[in-house]
């Protein structure tokens, strides 16, 4: 007869957990606004659309990573409200995309340039973890 032993996650020490993650998570932030900041420049210098879509596809691929991140946090510290959390992630996901949407419609910026612009944050997080 096999029994299954249900074991509680280990506990995590939260103030440590918060102060690495929030730590990772400025570091992206700052390594992403240094490279939005130069590329945005470069290319606002060239064409003023090109630099005005990559500013906002790269500041919207930033509010993204910061919902994402603090969802996951809040999943980890209170495991019972990953309901809660959720939504509102979702919520400000669904914000996020009608806000794209809106200014690609309006005609103001370019589509693939705002996509290019929050991959360029992107590529912060991947140059983040080869770091470490």
């Amino acid at each position: 007869m096999s029994s299954k032993s249900s074991t509680a996650p280990p506990k995590i020490d939260l103030d440590r957990f918060l102060k690495k993650s929030n730590a990772t998570l400025y570091r992206i932030e700052k390594t992403g606004l240094i490279i939005l900041a130069v590329t945005a420049l470069i290319a606002y210098f060239f064409y003023r659309q090109t630099g005005l879509s990559l500013l906002l596809g790269g500041c919207l691929g930033m509010f993204h990573f910061r919902a994402l991140h603090r969802m996951s946090q809040r999943r980890i510290i209170v495991p019972k409200s990953r309901l809660n959390a959720q939504f509102f992630y979702s919520l400000k996901l669904f914000l996020m995309i009608a806000l794209f949407f809106w200014v690609t419609g309006q005609g103001a910026v370019s589509t693939p340039l705002v996509i290019a612009g929050f991959f360029l944050t992107t590529a912060s997080v991947l140059i983040d973890g080869k770091r470490r």
